[in-house]
């Protein structure tokens, strides 16, 4: 999990910057508490958008404890293919759209 900082606002919180969070999750083997212990998954990059606040950046710390107790992503089934997707704990991936301030 990594961020960077962007110039641009995102739609509700004109005139402040924002932060472009990147996990880069690598393929791999399931673990014991995945649905097929064992067999390899597909990862994937995934990214997020939050504004460079005060509140931006306190939701970015519960992020990244979401992240490291292994929160944010899970392992899902499709057909014959494992891969990652997005777990319990919601982002905000496009750059437009979602709540407005």
């Amino acid at each position: 999990m990594n961020f960077t900082k962007m110039a641009m606002s995102l739609p509700g919180y004109n005139n402040c910057p924002s932060l472009k969070i990147v996990y880069e999750i690598p393929n791999g083997i399931q673990g014991p508490r995945d649905p097929n212990p064992g067999k390899p998954f597909h990862g994937g990059r995934f990214e997020a958008f939050l504004p460079d606040s005060a509140k931006g950046l306190n939701i970015l710390s519960l992020l990244k404890k979401a992240f490291n107790e292994g929160h944010t992503f899970k392992i899902r089934s499709f057909g014959s293919e494992d891969r990652v997707v997005w777990g319990a704990v919601p982002h905000k991936t496009s750059i437009d759209g979602g709540d407005r301030k």
